[in-house]
């Protein structure tokens, strides 16, 4: 990642819009940024973090009124733009923040960001809708590091250089976590302590269960409910002998009974049989004259087709009659029309000659109105020439008079600027005695802001220890409760199973659907789910407890905090004014700014209006000149216009006017197309009567030849018909009586269906008589009575047969999952022992753990960069290196730091380096971090890096070897930048920015080479 450009405004000292070219100064790779104590130095290393994270590059401003602009006026919004370009591509980085004022005065910041790619000089957002989580996510996401990263990595902040030097172990550990991204180590180990916990709770909860099963059984082991299932087990098979006995008896009874009802049944259908064939057979007799009469229609059958073809050829003939008839009608008609040809051709010809007069006469007009519109062309061009000279001659008039006004103007203008200029001489005193009431201003507001949130900080101290001593009650109340539950749940923890049974539902333990014997539970039962409940509830109260404790802790430091700030105002504006600051010489000195500021901007806006009215002036006279050219070339052109319109007018073949000749024109154009018209009418007609003429001939004979061959064949048919009669032996009319055949069908149908009915009948009756007589007439009554009796034996039987197969089951359900969970238990107690011995292994209780053995050998790479760099400074004397033993009480060890001293031969403590000596060992540590983070984080390339003070406690040796180091950097940065006020950088290193601290702001401006 190599910065491009850094565009701020109304950020931090920044008032006015402030921008950083990063390729001005790239190429000399190392570069300082200098300027005054306070001037906003780090407040450009805040700006690309802000950029890209939306906080500051320390940590310590994280309010956007922290980082907001205290010149800027609520007008002027908060403006950064970061771009940079990262693997041959470049981004850009927005954000911005309006300050709106409500009704009642307050202020809202209203923000809002955009991130995106530029291709080819165009900008490409990532996002439709930029949310501040999607910004961030995608900073993280291009640059592979998160914000803790990449302060720790590219920005090394004001206060935290040393910080990782001579922290202590477990300060670097969460140090190298954040960096390296450790959570997943800590993940695991959380894990794993949450996987052993619920291991513990099942072998646990399997043991319960075992106590359990043998309290259900009513026995103490499990060879006692062995013998106990065994004798169970005699009993039932006895009761199973009766059961199949009474069974067999009871199946016999119910078989009788039911063969005695059939047999009744068969006596009524028998009886219903015999009613049915005595009906039938008084039918016999219509039945038979129905046979007769179809086998005569039948008969008839064969004479059908011939009367069929004799009728149909009977109705052709008619019809071709009929077609003959109407084509000797239209014959005659179509004759009577072609006698009136003669007379159309004579119209024809009349028509014709009059076409050829108006032909003529429409040439002769057509050649006129040609002429007659480039006249009238030739007229409104002339006329249009006339208004237009009319109009150059008058604003000529106007121009000439505006000239005048406006060189009066510049006369009286002049002596107003003259005026102004003496009267603002004294306006720079005014101007510096307001800045300073304005800084002043700005610390007496900010005192009194203070004041009051200190007023409200202390109320709410007070309300927090309150909540503290109630929070502290709720712990105490909740332990009290949890001990005095968690011994209940001891004592009733084998009644669990027998809470949730309920009749007809399966037993969680035999799965049986039948309880006959519930366990009482006492009012004092206690499952686990409610144990876990008032468990939850005191580590809620303890958590709620330490919380109230850190929170009075941070309340207390801030009151502190704004207390220190409220005496060192003090002696600010004091050392600003030399006297306390007051409102009224503050508005007094206000408003003779504002009257000066007004009177120089008017001198500046009469400026400005001279130089207006000389650009007015010198554009009059340019106007002037071509308004006088523009009106000789009109007088020529008007000039050739007329001899144009002269000659045309002299070409016309009618002095009539143009209305006049085109009504001729379109009255004649209309004849003509009449004539046109009523030619080509009269010829159609004559040639459509010759085709019609022709058309009706040959139809009409044609028509006449398929009536004679209609006829021919009705005779042939109606001898075939009287032919077929006579074999017969019948007369015509009798054909025509002759039934449809579906009716035949249905005579045909119903006969049948009536001998079906007879036969059917007569062998169901047959078959009842033979069934009757084989079996022996009994009362009914009585066996459903004796079978009655044998079904409730029965009953009874298998309801004690049931309930003590119920008994049974439910105790060899029992004691098999008593066996089942015994060797469960059995076979989990092994893995589980080994199990814990690996988490705790893995957790570090007994030496190191994991995560802590990963983050030292990350540690001793960091080591390895580090000494490389300080064998460049005071000639190798130090070396880094990490200690495994563990410093005090602490049983954490593995990240500790000491130096190697080449002059002492011999070991000493990071803490007792001198200021000079440990800000060069934290440099090179910083910057060996740097490059091993990069190097982890899928290879990443960060071409810069800024440092942030710390040079301030070096000697002249100390810089060189300092700035020898970041020579040697910046061959892998590609770029570092230095900020410091120390003037001996400002002497070795070429390039820079220079922040300007002003009482209006802090201005940006570069120094080179």
């Amino acid at each position: 990642m190599l910065p491009e450009k850094l565009v701020i405004q109304a950020f931090g000292p920044y008032v006015e819009k402030q921008e950083i070219d990063f390729s001005d100064i790239s190429s000399h790779h190392l570069f300082l940024i200098q300027g005054e104590t306070g001037s906003g130095k780090t407040m450009l290393l805040d700006a690309i973090t802000f950029a890209l994270f939306g906080k500051s590059s320390g940590g310590q401003r994280e309010s956007m009124e922290a980082m907001r602009s205290r010149f800027a006026s609520d007008d002027i919004h908060t403006f950064v733009e970061f771009i940079f370009s990262l693997k041959g591509k470049r981004y850009r980085f927005v954000r911005k923040v309006e300050v709106k004022t409500k009704r009642n005065k307050e202020k809202v910041w209203k923000s809002s960001v955009d991130a995106g790619e530029i291709v080819n000089g165009e900008f490409l957002p990532f996002f439709e809708n930029p949310k501040l989580k999607n910004v961030e996510e995608k900073a993280e996401e291009l640059i592979g590091l998160r914000y803790e990263q990449f302060v720790q990595v590219m920005v090394l902040p004001q206060g935290k250089f040393e910080q990782f030097l001579t922290s202590k172990s477990e300060e670097k550990q969460e140090i190298l976590k954040t960096l390296f991204q450790m959570e997943h180590w800590e993940n695991i180990n959380a894990w794993l302590v949450e996987y052993i916990k619920q291991e513990k709770q099942k072998l646990d909860d399997l043991q319960g269960k075992q106590q359990i099963y043998l309290e259900t059984l009513k026995e103490e082991s499990i060879e006692q409910a062995k013998a106990t299932m065994d004798s169970l087990k005699t009993e039932l098979e006895e009761k199973k002998k009766e059961l199949i006995k009474q069974n067999k008896k009871v199946a016999c009874l119910e078989k009788e009974l039911v063969e005695q009802k059939q047999r009744n049944e068969d006596e009524q259908a028998f009886e219903t049989c015999r009613k049915e064939l005595d009906t039938l057979q008084e039918k016999q007799v219509t039945i038979n004259a129905q046979k007769e009469k179809l086998a005569h229609y039948k008969k008839l059958q064969g004479i059908l087709p011939y009367y069929h073809a004799y009728d149909t050829a009977a109705k052709q003939y008619e019809k071709r009659m009929q077609q003959s008839q109407l084509a000797y009608e239209k014959l005659k008609k179509i004759q009577e029309e072609s006698s009136l040809e003669k007379e159309r051709k004579q119209q024809v010809e009349s028509l014709q000659k009059h076409e050829e007069i108006c032909r003529k006469t429409y040439q002769s007009l057509q050649e006129d109105m040609v002429l007659l519109k480039e006249i009238e062309i030739l007229n409104k061009t002339w006329e249009e020439h006339q208004k237009q000279q009319k109009e150059i001659l008058e604003k000529e008039e106007n121009v000439s008079r505006l000239l005048e006004d406006t060189l009066r103007k510049k006369d009286a203008m002049q002596k107003d600027i003259q005026i102004l200029k003496q009267e603002l001489q004294s306006k720079e005193d005014i101007d510096n005695r307001h800045r300073k009431l304005e800084q002043a201003k700005i610390l007496d507001e900010e005192k009194q802001s203070i004041n009051i949130a200190l007023e409200k900080e202390i109320q709410n101290q007070q309300m927090q220890e309150e909540k503290r001593k109630s929070y502290e009650l709720e712990v105490e109340t909740a332990d009290a409760k949890h001990e005095k539950v968690y011994q209940q749940y001891l004592q009733t923890a084998a009644l669990q199973l027998s809470k949730d049974l309920e009749e007809g539902k399966p037993c969680p333990v035999c799965g049986s659907l039948h309880h006959p014997s519930y366990a009482h539970v006492s009012h004092m039962y206690v499952d686990l789910q409610e144990l876990k409940t008032y468990k939850e509830k005191l580590e809620q109260a303890k958590e709620q407890y330490q919380k109230q404790k850190d929170l009075l802790k941070e309340i207390n430091l801030s009151i502190q905090t704004k207390k220190q700030r409220c005496i060192q105002i003090d002696k600010e504006i004091l050392q600003l004014l030399e006297k306390p600051f007051t409102n009224e010489e503050f508005e007094t000195v206000q408003n003779n700014l504002q009257i000066m500021q007004k009177k120089e901007k008017q001198w500046q806006n009469l400026l400005v209006d001279e130089q207006n009215i000389q650009n007015e002036i010198q554009r009059l006279y340019v106007l002037k000149s071509e308004y006088q050219n523009k009106s000789i070339t009109y007088k020529e052109e008007n000039s050739a216009y007329s001899a144009t319109l002269k000659q045309k007018t002299s070409q016309l073949h009618s002095q009539d006017s143009m209305e006049v000749i085109k009504k001729h024109y379109q009255q004649t154009e209309q004849k003509q197309k009449q004539y046109e018209k009523e030619i080509e009418m009269l010829q159609k007609q004559i040639e459509e009567v010759k085709l019609q003429e022709a058309a009706v001939k040959e139809n009409y004979a044609h028509a006449q030849e398929e009536e004679k061959k209609a006829k021919e064949e009705k005779k042939q048919a109606e001898d075939r018909f009287v032919k077929q009669c006579f074999t017969y032996g019948v007369e015509k009319e009798e054909i025509v009586e002759i039934p449809e055949e579906n009716i035949l069908l249905k005579m045909e149908e119903s006969i049948q269906s009536y001998e079906q009915n007879v036969v059917e009948v007569s062998a169901r009756k047959e078959m009842l008589e033979a069934r009757l007589q084989k079996m022996e007439s009994k009362d009914v009554p009585a066996l459903e009575e004796e079978s009655e009796q044998a079904r409730n034996g029965l009953k009874q039987l298998q309801e004690d047969t049931a309930k003590q197969r119920s008994q049974w089951e439910l105790y060899r359900a029992t004691l098999k999952k008593a066996e089942d969970t015994q060797r469960l238990i059995e076979v989990q107690m092994p893995k589980f022992l080994k199990k814990q011995h690996f988490v705790k292994a893995m957790r570090g209780d007994n030496g190191v753990g994991i995560e802590r053995y990963v983050l030292g050998v990350l540690l001793q790479t960091i080591l390895q960069y580090a000494n490389q760099l300080l064998r460049q400074v005071h000639d190798g004397r130090y070396q880094l290196y990490r200690s495994d033993e563990a410093i005090g009480r602490v049983r954490k060890s593995g990240l500790e730091l000491g130096i190697y001293d080449s002059y002492s031969m011999g070991q000493r403590s990071v803490v007792s380096l001198s200021g000079g000596e440990k800000f060069l060992v934290s440099l090179a540590l910083s910057l060996a971090t740097s490059f091993v983070v990069q190097s982890k984080n899928g290879g990443m390339q960060l071409d810069a890096m800024f440092i942030d003070e710390g040079f301030g406690t070096l000697d002249e040796h100390s810089i060189a070897d300092a700035l020898h180091i970041l020579q040697t950097m910046t061959k892998r940065k590609g770029m570092v930048g230095i900020i410091s006020h120390v003037e001996i950088l400002k002497e070795n290193i070429a390039d820079g920015i220079e922040v300007c601290k002003t009482r209006k702001g802090s201005t940006i401006r570069f120094r080179k080479a």
